[in-house]
């Protein structure tokens, strides 16, 4: 027999002012049609004035086909069965009332409906010798069922005694009784609540990490045998204690008694304890994101295949020979670190970075040299044979070009076979001025070619940057 041909209470129709449970069948002009589901099925109309407090502009959109609300009992006709509901005069306290007691009737009038067809019982018998009698000894069935679980014995006598006089009703044989205990245990059984609180625990003195495990075990020691206390470590410093109860009211308890004494355990070390979150009862969707969170921690303190410490980190196209030197070191404006790239011009490796770098390395002697946005390092030890070769150059031009203007330029004419300027009252004999200051020029460069590349060839001991030769 289906749940809403048989009502879930004694009386047959509800009370004024009842809050009661309702499915909406149809819409119509004067208002919408429904059933009370805890009373049989039996019809109710709902007025249109009686859908909403505010203007209606879409019945709609205020109550559908199909949809279960709670309403309450206006007036109620019981030679005509007329029953008049509203929706509107209902509050938020008496809706939440309403949705209680309502899930408690269904799983009552699951587990007598179920025992009757498998028994083969009418309904209707079981409710009043056994279902009825019960809502009126404990104000609802539920809670007597739910005392059963235990021990279904004192129930049992209750219901003898004081309803049936002392027998046991005819419509409980052996095998019903068995029915019910059985669907009680498997569908009424409570299940464990579990409690959590989340903490941040830090403690920086010496030995900090023992003083964290000690304040652990303080907290472990409030465990009691309904509630055992677990806690985890899910990324320092944050932690979770858990435990598992019936009682919901005592493993709040229990589990605030624990973070107190981690508290003052970890602190009397001269750490510190943050509850991030006090404890309370958590669902099956937050101990999911937990999990995940534990997962995600684990996965990443996990070592990872190839990850070697003792592998060694290297430049990659560096080619220059450094022997018990230190590392390159490029220092940019970025944060990222520079690979370059190597390329030979002019017997001189260049390396060619395409940012506007800025490089640095006193203990190889790497010069930066910028052209048209980009950096290039050239090796001073590496650049110093091309340096040479342009100082030897400009003594052999130097040399070959002297001699041959001396013995074109006829103001350099000897005169009486002298050079001391004797017979013409110049110095050297030179009777030009602008010849004079043009061979001291060139006698100034030469001097100047020849001491830098006596610099940079090793001659300046005192300049420490790059390699000596």
């Amino acid at each position: 027999m289906a749940h809403q041909d048989c009502r879930f209470y004694e009386s047959r129709y509800p009370e004024m002012d009842d809050v009661v449970m309702v499915q909406v069948k149809s819409i119509a002009e004067m208002g919408a049609y429904v059933s009370l589901l805890e009373y049989g099925g039996i019809e109710g109309m709902i007025l249109l004035s009686e859908l909403s407090r505010r203007r209606i502009r879409s019945v709609q959109k205020l109550i559908k086909v199909g949809r279960q609300e709670p309403v309450m009992v206006l007036r109620v006709d019981k030679e005509k069965g007329y029953i008049d509901l509203s929706k509107r005069r209902v509050n938020p306290e008496d809706v939440a009332k309403c949705e209680e007691r309502f899930a408690k009737s269904r799983m009552v009038h699951s587990i007598m409906r179920h025992v009757a067809e498998t028994c083969g019982v009418e309904l209707d018998d079981l409710y009043s010798q056994v279902g009825w009698p019960l809502y009126r000894l404990y104000g609802h069935a539920y809670d007597a069922f739910r005392g059963m679980i235990p021990d279904p014995e004192p129930v049992l006598e209750r219901l003898r005694t004081e309803v049936h006089s002392g027998e046991t009703p005819a419509v409980l044989t052996p095998a019903v009784l068995d029915g019910i205990l059985k669907n009680i245990k498997r569908r009424m059984t409570p299940q464990p609540i579990k409690i959590r609180a989340d903490v941040e625990m830090t403690c920086f003195a010496y030995d900090g990490v023992e003083h964290i495990k000690g304040a652990m075990r303080a907290a472990l020691a409030q465990s009691s045998e309904e509630c055992e206390v677990s806690i985890k470590l899910v990324a320092p410093p944050l932690y979770v204690l858990t435990t598992q109860t019936l009682d919901k009211a005592r493993g709040i308890e229990v589990l605030t008694a624990a973070v107190e004494a981690c508290k003052a355990s970890v602190e009397a070390q001269r750490g510190s304890l943050r509850v991030k979150e006090a404890a309370r009862a958590v669902s099956e969707k937050e101990e999911k994101l937990l999990q995940e969170e534990l997962e995600a921690a684990e996965a990443a303190n996990r070592e990872i295949a190839g990850d070697d410490e003792s592998e060694e980190d290297f430049e990659e196209g560096m080619s220059v020979d450094v022997d018990a030197a230190p590392a390159l070191a490029i220092i940019t404006n970025a944060p990222t670190r520079c690979h370059v790239p190597v390329r030979r011009i002019d017997s001189t490796e260049i390396h060619e970075c395409a940012m506007q770098t800025v490089c640095v390395s006193p203990s190889v002697g790497l010069r930066p040299v910028r052209s048209s946005g980009r950096s290039m390092m050239v090796c001073r030890a590496q650049a110093q044979p091309a340096q040479k070769r342009v100082a030897l150059g400009g003594l052999v031009g130097a040399a070959v070009a002297l001699p041959s203007l001396l013995a074109t330029h006829p103001a350099l004419a000897l005169v009486d076979e002298r050079l001391n300027g004797d017979g013409t009252g110049q110095i050297l004999g030179i009777n030009d001025a602008s010849l004079f200051w043009v061979l001291a020029i060139v006698f100034g460069l030469v001097w100047a070619a020849y001491y830098n590349s006596q610099r940079d060839l090793g001659g300046d001991k005192g300049d420490d940057s790059g390699l000596t030769l």
